[in-house]
């Protein structure tokens, strides 16, 4: 998937970029919140997690998986 490359200024959003401008997505970082007092919603970030590395096992992703889940907040995530 190539994605538009913010550090070109443009004063049009709406145009198309030129293919000097576009850069491949390498990766993804993203943290899933959930309320770890209420079991449906640990239930559901559990069961998303288990989605993910059913992917991942299929080949969709090349992560570097994080093996832990967090089931109270940590460092600056603090929600």
């Amino acid at each position: 998937m190539l994605i538009k490359n913010n550090d070109f200024n443009d004063l049009d959003p709406q145009r198309e970029p030129l293919e000097e401008e576009l850069e491949e997505i390498k990766e993804y970082h993203f943290h899933v919140y959930f309320f770890q007092d209420n079991k449906k919603s640990c239930e559901a970030a559990v069961a998303l997690r288990e989605k993910i590395l059913e992917l991942i096992k299929k080949g969709f992703f090349h992560p570097v998986p994080y093996e832990i889940v967090n089931h109270e907040p940590r460092g600056p995530h603090t929600i």
